[in-house]
């Protein structure tokens, strides 16, 4: 199976897992590892070779209607990402100046 029908079978399976993911990578990891109770250091390392493709698929298969936030989630989702813009934002102006001289000027 590819990554894309590895995500879209666990999704069809479990739709809870696309609102969290760590439970979704440890369903991934007992799915495709057989692991149940922990995790070797060799199965960690050969699923993190493949995590930033499956995190990158993940967020693509995310975008299907079949697999799409519901709209209360998906605004419930971008509520959360302001708080964390605003609670995370420089208060001081040097901090500003910094952050914008890393980050560039309206990132925030």
């Amino acid at each position: 199976m590819t990554q894309k029908e590895q995500i879209k079978y666990l999704l069809r399976r479990k739709p809870e897992l696309k609102y969290n993911r760590g439970e979704f990578m440890w369903a991934w990891i007992e799915e495709m590892f057989g692991v149940n109770i922990g995790i070797t250091r060799s199965q960690f390392l050969e699923f993190w070779k493949c995590e930033a493709g499956l995190e990158r698929e993940l967020r693509n298969c995310l975008k299907d209607p079949e697999f799409k936030l519901e709209p209360e989630n998906d605004a419930r989702l971008q509520e959360l990402k302001s708080e964390f813009k605003q609670e995370f934002r420089p208060k001081e102006p040097q901090e500003r100046k910094d952050y914008e001289f890393v980050f560039g000027e309206n990132k925030l």
